[in-house]
């Protein structure tokens, strides 16, 4: 048995903070226990717990700065069929990125399709998604390709919104935030997810508009919701509920796509 000095967490998790039991449960599932599960400090936790990052494949445990390595071990152990039954669910929804999959173009599924020659760019035709290259390439040309659409697409549509409301945007940033599809600063500037550009036109639009109403109102008040519908023909009450049904669904496309 292995024993932990009850001293509070100030580094990297030692080697063999993970309950051996959870540690051979990963392995024999194929995982690399240690980037299966890793962990995360934060000053303003007050508990410790878990979520699943779908994007990366793998659990978080966060950590108060209060914790032990011990609690943590415990506190593993004792959500072992917790941690394996969400990685399994993860692993089941991925869809990685490549030749004959579907990937999503404003809610629609477009097959990707090779072109079989070296140069071109990734171009959007009907049902499907044509990628030239090498194949080791073709994720990631094709998250540049996504990537570039979302910032034409959103970028005119949220500057059309702002000039409705006689305010200025300083700046538009397109990411792949872990959570966040949106955001906005007291700068003036916006930023959004590239995955935006895999939901339906009216939810891409939804979120558009959620961060330009943040431009008059800093907060999540009546005005701001009011002003926030106003702003996009979209229904806004049905775009928050699809993405807290759907959304994650976006972050399971991966292969270089990250």
């Amino acid at each position: 048995m292995i024993f932990f000095k009850r001293e509070k967490i100030k580094d990297a998790p030692p080697p063999d903070w993970m309950p051996a039991g959870l540690a051979s449960a990963l392995a024999e599932e194929g995982y690399t226990p240690h980037e299966a599960v890793i962990v995360r400090q934060n000053s303003r936790a007050r508990r410790l717990s878990l979520r699943a990052d779908v994007k990366k494949r793998r659990i978080v445990l966060t950590l108060p700065r209060s914790a032990t390595w011990l609690q943590a071990r415990e506190f593993a152990q004792q959500q072992q069929r917790w941690i394996l039954r969400h990685l399994t669910e993860i692993a089941e929804q991925s869809v990685v990125i490549g030749a004959g999959e579907y990937v999503p173009v404003l809610g629609v599924p477009r097959k990707i399709v090779p072109t079989g020659k070296l140069r071109g760019a990734v171009r959007c035709e009907g049902d499907y998604l044509y990628v030239s290259g090498a194949p080791e390439h073709h994720a990631r040309r094709i998250r540049d390709y996504l990537r570039g659409e979302a910032r034409r697409e959103i970028s005119w549509r949220a500057r059309e919104k702002a000039d409705r409301i006689g305010k200025k945007i300083t700046r538009i940033r397109i990411g792949d935030p872990h959570s966040r599809w949106g955001s906005c600063s007291a700068r003036g500037v916006l930023s959004f997810s590239w995955r935006l550009y895999m939901a339906p036109q009216e939810m891409l639009d939804y979120v558009v508009a959620h961060e330009v109403a943040h431009l008059q109102h800093m907060d999540h008040s009546r005005a701001f919701w009011s002003l926030c519908q106003e702003l996009t023909e979209s229904d806004v009450s049905k775009c928050r509920k699809w993405f807290k049904m759907e959304g994650a669904k976006l972050f399971s496309y991966y292969g270089g796509v990250s």
